[in-house]
């Protein structure tokens, strides 16, 4: 009886032991894995990163791309809008002209009902003042909203329009 308690006990142990292997060797490849798995999320993540910079390389050669025309650019909007200026001031002084020119005939008492000089000498031309004035300044008013479209876009004017400031009181 003693040898089979001895033997009970023994193959308890044993069964123990085994139990305990088998238990060790499961948290061994149980941590093996993930160990694995961390690895793999870790290359992952490496793999992503150096996408995202090369994505990143790549929106900051577009950047520069961009820079590059918008400079290339910058002086012929800049020719535009001195263009657009000039064209404005000149219809500007026509206006102050016809302006001058209506001040000056209405003191001498000149009532030629819209007539042109040339019209009046016979030349056959009628050409009335009134159209040549709202002609004027329409384009006036044109050339100033063109310039000003020209300065939003990234003209030198910008600044001053942006600002509030109208360019053709220059």
């Amino acid at each position: 009886a003693n040898n089979d308690n001895f033997n009970q006990q023994h193959n308890q142990q044993h069964s123990q032991q085994q139990q305990q292997h088998s238990q060790q060797q499961q948290s061994l490849l149980v941590q093996q894995r993930e160990e694995e798995y961390a690895l793999q999320v870790m290359q992952q993540r490496e793999t992503e990163l150096r996408d995202i910079n090369r994505q990143m390389h790549a929106v900051n050669e577009i950047y520069k791309d961009l820079g590059e025309v918008v400079e290339q650019q910058q002086d012929q909007i800049d020719e535009v809008e001195d263009k657009f200026a000039g064209a404005a001031d000149a219809t500007r002084r026509g206006l102050e002209q016809i302006d001058k020119a209506k001040v000056k005939s209405e003191r001498k008492g000149w009532r030629n009902r819209g007539k042109s000089d040339e019209e009046e000498k016979g030349g056959g031309v009628r050409v009335d003042k009134r159209k040549q004035f709202l002609l004027l300044h329409l384009l006036s008013k044109s050339a100033s909203e063109v310039a000003k479209m020209v300065s939003v876009c990234g003209g030198s004017g910008s600044a001053s329009y942006v600002a509030g400031e109208s360019w053709t009181k220059k």
